[in-house]
């Protein structure tokens, strides 16, 4: 997912929780949620977003790929970052999020009407 903004993408944590390692930008719930080489790729470097396609971009993206084609050609190191983001993904659920939404407004004092 080479996205010049993402706030909070779903396809990478699906992809994780079936053992589909994502390649990811550094931006918004990417970042959050994928950890280079442990739980997928990360590019390295936002891409720029202001702009077309810019030749640097198009080099990170190229060695992101190349990182994947290492992971994939060393079988052990590919199944344990798979089992990883099995892991990790299994924390992103409704009721997690809901958890921690709840737990804010305890930590902000909010009393229910």
């Amino acid at each position: 997912m080479p996205s010049r903004y993402e706030p909070c993408g779903l396809v990478q944590m699906e992809s994780m929780r079936f053992g589909t390692l994502p390649i990811v930008a550094p931006t918004g719930g990417l970042k959050e949620t994928v950890t280079h080489m442990d739980t997928g790729v990360t590019i390295d470097g936002e891409l720029d977003p202001e702009s077309d396609v810019l030749p640097k971009d198009v080099g990170k993206v190229v060695k992101a790929i190349e990182d994947a084609v290492g992971v994939f050609q060393n079988k052990p190191k590919m199944d344990g970052m798979r089992k990883s983001a099995m892991k990790t993904s299994a924390g992103f659920t409704w009721a997690a999020s809901g958890n921690k939404w709840c737990a804010l407004f305890d930590d902000m004092g909010v009393v229910e009407a």
